[in-house]
């Protein structure tokens, strides 16, 4: 983005201001449950045609936006829910820690997986690992942060 290899035509402001990081996990959480407090992005009940879990018996990832029902339609956020685990930025024994470090603290994971029951793709659940921890069903979101206006 600062090195103007993204488009950055519908940023607002000076893009150079703007951050590329993983959400905190309280970010994660309300863009999971927006509007309504939902238990998964899409809704109260858990739905196999809408997120990529161990029911649907897929038994690997897929490319975003193949559960087209189950995305967050508030907000446009596709699989929130299973396909992978996604980190995020704060610390897990330590939630408004999200200081980048070497300590090798765990951090949080959220949204659960395609390896993953359908009770783990909630959008109130909190998994972690090492920060050094890599895996098939771990992947990452990231947030563009503007600027306070």
């Amino acid at each position: 983005l600062h090195e103007n290899k993204l488009p950055v035509n519908q940023l607002d402001g000076d893009f150079q201001a703007y951050e590329i990081v993983l959400p905190h996990e309280h970010e994660w959480e309300v863009a999971a449950r927006w509007p309504k407090e939902y238990t998964y992005p899409w809704g109260v009940e858990f739905d196999v045609h809408k997120a990529n879990t161990s029911e649907g018996d897929i038994g690997q990832t897929t490319a975003v936006g193949i559960y087209p029902s189950g995305k967050n339609s508030a907000l446009e956020l596709y699989d929130l829910s299973g396909g992978v685990s996604e980190w995020c930025q704060n610390k897990y024994n330590y939630p408004k820690d999200d200081s980048v470090d070497e300590s090798g603290d765990r951090r949080v994971l959220r949204g659960g997986s395609w390896f993953g029951l359908a009770k783990f793709a909630r959008a109130a659940v909190r998994l972690y690992d090492g920060p050094d921890f890599r895996s098939g069903t771990i992947g990452f979101r990231v947030v563009v942060r503007r600027p306070p206006s």
